[in-house]
């Protein structure tokens, strides 16, 4: 036994936060999900990843992240509604 303990960190997946910000826009009305969203604080913070992560892709920086940012993921995003600028 080596004394410690292993601990899963499950990242949800792209599709997964989509689903969650149509639901989102559903209650709300928008997509303009508040990083400091008491509901669902991953939400958030997840929102405001993506919008940073946009920003550094149209800059042509590169992005170190679980989540990549590309045309197809950008398309899904503005499809809903969701806004790279608030």
């Amino acid at each position: 036994e080596l004394g410690f303990t292993w601990q899963f960190v499950w990242t949800k997946t792209f599709d997964e936060r989509v689903q969650e910000l149509k639901a989102y826009k559903e209650i709300h009305g928008n997509c303009n999900v508040p990083r400091s969203f008491h509901e669902n604080p991953s939400l958030g913070q997840w929102c405001s990843q993506m919008r940073s992560m946009y920003k550094a892709n149209q800059k042509g920086e590169a992005v170190k992240n679980t989540y990549i940012i590309n045309d197809y993921r950008i398309e899904q995003l503005e499809t809903i509604g969701f806004k790279w600028k608030l």
